[in-house]
């Protein structure tokens, strides 16, 4: 097999379609959560709500690593001698979590409204109707809760990542068994 150029994306320009991914889980979240307003009392559908809001972010978070890591899969398979780098989305997730820290070290130092809160952190808000008292009070751990949550970005990015370099999801790969496909 002959062996061709391949030129890696740089670093640089990963990041804004990570960080684009990562605002819209959020919006999708956020929107999904405010269209079930109507049933916030009802525990079953408020608890689904959050399963929910929680895999729109972390799936779309992985999706620019998957497609990158498919990416590198592909010039790899081509002949490209280049390896693929294994932590490069980790520290992308990183920088997303770092990103989607702000917001509770900002309401956990200043404080500011519970509902920009809310919408801010999109794929929390639903969460966030779980963990307030009696009186409604959002808790006082509940913003080191939702830190914990988008922690969840880094793994999320990196295993987007490994699926998409090694090709684990390729559907013709699942259905014909190690991918050779009928001609």
């Amino acid at each position: 097999m002959q062996k061709t150029s391949f030129v890696r994306k740089s670093f640089i320009k990963l990041l804004p379609p990570a960080l684009g991914y990562m605002v819209m889980g959020n919006l999708l979240a956020t929107i999904m959560s405010i269209s079930l307003a109507p049933f916030s009392t009802e525990t079953a559908i408020m608890g689904l709500a959050v399963l929910f809001a929680m895999a729109i972010y972390l799936l779309l978070v992985a999706v620019p690593a998957y497609k990158n890591g498919m990416d590198e899969n592909k010039n790899i398979e081509s002949g490209s001698d280049l390896k693929i780098p294994k932590y490069r989305w980790v520290v992308i997730g990183l920088i997303e979590w770092g990103i989607m820290l702000i917001p509770s070290l900002v309401f956990l130092s200043v404080g500011y409204s519970i509902g920009v809160y809310r919408i801010i952190l999109g794929a929390i808000q639903p969460l966030s109707l779980f963990l307030v008292n009696e009186n409604g009070v959002m808790l006082s751990y509940s913003p080191y809760v939702f830190m914990g949550f988008y922690a969840l970005t880094v793994p999320a990015c990196h295993i987007g990542f490994i699926l998409g370099a090694g090709d684990k999801l390729n559907k013709d790969r699942i259905m014909y068994k190690g991918g050779e496909k009928d001609g």
